[in-house]
Formats: C-alpha cells, sequence, structure tokens
C-alpha cells in the first residue's frame, strides 16, 4: 500500500538548489539501448524499478504518478560510470581481421529532482536528468549522443486507490563524431515532449503502474546528415508497466517491463544497408524485464538488489554500423543500493551497478563484426524532506 502524506508545511527552495537546476549537465550511461536502466538512486539499486514504487522525486520520469507520494522532497545525485566496449572485424572463415578496444574513460552524471505538495493529494515537481551513449577508438573513432530533459509534473490522487499524472518537458539532444571530415564538433536540437502515469492501490500491499510517453520529434541534426537518416534522431517513445509489494515488516519487492521504441525512430531503426540519406543503425526496440527487492529497518536503513535485462537491441546483421554504438550491446544489469539515514528528513543514498558482459556476434557464413561490453557504474546522492 503506498503511504499516504499530510498536507504540506511551508518551506523555501534556497537560491543554491536554483542555481544548481538551471546548471547542471546533466546526463546517463548507457543501459538499455542508449537509456539507462532506471533513474533515481533507490530506483536503480532495485534494478530500475520503479513504475509502482515511488520512492524519490526523480521518479517523474518513469512515472509522473508517483510524485504524489514521495512527499515535499529535493534529490540531488552524481553517478559515475566507466563503459568498456570492443569490437572484432572477422571475414568469411571467422578470422579476425582487424579488432579494437576502447579507450578506457569515465563519465561523471549528476540528476537532480524537486517535489511539492500543493495539498495533501496532489503535487508539482520538477526533474532534470539524462540519457547518454559514447565509445572512443584510436582507430574506429569516436562518437557520442546525449539527451537532457528538463521536466516540469503534476500528479492528483483520486480518493482511495487511483492518481493520475502528467508531465510536459523540454528535451535536448546533442551529437558528435569525428567520423565525418571536417567534423562538426558537438551539435544540438531541442524538443517539447509529455508523459502520463497512472498508480491504482489494489490493497494488501500490492500497487499497480503504468507510464506512457509518445515520440518526441526532433529538429535533425543538419551537421549530420550523412551519419544516419539525414540526421533525424527523434525521441522514441517508451511505455511500461509495473507492480510493487509492500510488507508491514520492510520489505519492498517490485517488477517492471518497460518497451522502448528505437524501431520506430529513422535513424535508430532503418537498415544500415539502406541508400545514404535514408539508412540508420537497425536497432530493434529495447524489451525491459525489471525486478527489485528493498529491506528498510526500522531507522531508515536499507539495503536493496535487483536486475535489469533487456532484449538484443542491435541485430546481427548490423553489429558492423555500430562499433561507435556498442555499449547497446549490454543485455543484462546487476545492481544494488544503500540508504544511510542522516536525521528523520535527511538521507545518503548509495547505487552500484554491474553491466555483465555481453557479446553479439555478425550474421555467421560472410565478413562481420563482433561486439562486446561491459562496465561498472555507481551513484551516490542525497535526499532531503521538507
Amino acid at each position: 500500500m503506498l503511504a499516504r502524506h499530510p498536507a504540506p508545511r511551508r518551506h523555501t527552495l534556497t537560491a543554491l538548489s536554483i542555481g544548481i537546476v538551471l546548471t547542471l549537465p546533466l546526463a546517463a550511461e548507457a543501459g538499455n539501448g542508449y537509456m539507462p536502466i532506471g533513474y533515481g538512486t533507490k530506483s536503480k539499486g532495485m534494478g530500475g524499478v520503479a513504475v509502482a514504487l515511488p520512492q524519490d522525486s526523480l521518479v517523474v520520469a518513469s512515472n509522473p504518478a508517483g510524485m504524489a507520494y514521495v512527499s515535499e522532497r529535493f534529490d540531488i545525485g552524481i553517478e559515475t560510470s566507466s563503459p568498456a566496449s570492443e569490437y572484432a572485424d572477422k571475414n568469411a572463415a571467422g578470422t579476425v581481421t582487424a579488432s579494437e578496444k576502447g579507450k578506457a574513460h569515465t563519465d561523471y552524471m549528476p540528476g537532480l529532482g524537486y517535489n511539492g505538495m500543493l495539498d495533501a493529494v496532489s503535487s508539482v515537481g520538477l526533474g532534470i536528468y539524462g540519457n547518454n551513449t559514447s565509445a572512443k577508438y584510436a582507430t574506429a573513432g569516436e562518437a557520442r549522443f546525449s539527451q537532457i530533459y528538463w521536466d516540469l509534473s503534476y500528479a492528483q490522487r483520486l480518493g482511495r486507490t487511483w492518481t493520475l499524472g502528467g508531465s510536459i518537458f523540454v528535451v535536448g539532444q546533442g551529437l558528435s563524431t569525428n567520423t565525418v571530415v571536417p567534423s562538426p564538433g558537438f551539435t544540438t536540437n531541442y524538443g517539447i515532449g509529455g508523459r502520463l502515469g497512472a498508480l491504482l492501490d489494489i490493497g494488501a500491499g500490492l500497487t499497480l503502474g503504468a507510464m506512457y510517453q509518445p515520440a518526441v520529434n526532433m529538429k535533425p541534426f543538419t551537421d549530420y546528415v550523412l551519419v544516419a537518416s539525414a540526421g533525424d534522431f527523434d525521441v522514441p517513445a517508451r511505455y511500461a508497466g509495473g507492480l510493487a509489494w509492500k510488507s508491514q515488516f520492510g520489505l519492498s519487492l517490485g517488477v517492471d517491463y518497460e518497451v522502448i521504441k528505437y524501431s520506430a525512430v529513422n535513424s535508430w531503426g532503418r537498415s544500415s544497408t539502406a541508400a545514404v540519406g535514408a539508412n540508420g543503425f537497425g536497432w530493434k526496440d529495447a524489451n525491459v524485464l525489471k525486478a527489485g527487492a528493498q529491506y528498510t529497518a526500522r531507522n531508515g536503513f536499507a539495503i536493496r538488489a535487483g536486475l535489469d535485462q533487456t532484449s538484443q537491441v542491435i541485430p546481427n546483421n548490423e553489429t558492423a554500423a555500430n562499433k561507435l554504438w556498442a555499449t547497446a550491446a549490454a543485455r543484462t544489469h546487476a545492481t544494488g543500493g544503500l540508504t544511510f539515514p542522516l536525521s528523520k528528513d535527511s538521507e545518503v543514498d548509495l547505487a552500484f551497478i554491474y553491466t555483465l558482459p555481453s557479446t553479439i556476434t555478425g550474421a555467421a557464413g560472410a565478413a562481420t563484426t563482433e561486439l562486446t561490453t561491459s562496465g561498472t557504474s555507481a551513484e551516490v546522492s542525497y535526499g532531503v524532506r521538507f
């Protein structure tokens, strides 16, 4: 059963918080395709579970309806990720003709959320978060694709069982690669989108959740018209459902299922063998199953574990076109997390993510490319309730 919160106390959002909101260059390392396994440190510690289990103000990205249940709070965190990728070109006989490991690099990715209760049953919120994938090779080149969201939300509880929520966001994208000569460097575009969510408290500690985010039309990257589909990189639609159970003894369990519609985006979904200007990277949709468990002690200390498993996004016959997006070959992420209470209203949260090694082999009987990826991530955040 979802917790009920009293009417809000008076508070002030400090100038420091506003400054952080306006200046953080946010991103998140790839997990399912180029999108992360989840949003918010607690969610990541449970394998990305959040659709039916709201725990902090970054739930706006997973299910905006959950904002009505996280009380008045502010969350800020930073994730550090160390992805590893490599490729091996093989001839028809299977002999390696060229291979290369990606350059070691670390990404630092902040995230921020704020939720304010208008009354006992409704809230408005703000989230800033992002997605990112990158690779660096000495020979094959370098590429980075990033997104950042500025998200405003509203959530309303309707009686004792239903809660509805929605958000409007501005999304910015950035693309850079040195495989285009001369390279135009890091270029950006922007779009406006929305997201809907719902929660149903069905009793006995069980909660159902659902989220839908339609595709967002983005202006093409005109400086990269030869990269894929004339630079047409729209934001894919995604939708998710979740089931969570909370016991009276501190144990919480959750399962989410999410679909990310990469195949419907021209740049990601079209075949790499299509004519220049109409080609893409051949990605399939990501079908993601997430499961997590959490135990919370009476003093607020919590321990979490989870698993994120996604379908194969890069097809076997599209590996050669995806050397620079090899991190999207990841299939399985094992996670863990902790919460350390600092006071009755503040806490420090930790999450750890291990991306299990995953390899995609090319189509048999022809010259092909083999992609391999793995990685580790850690996130720390601070949360305070007002």
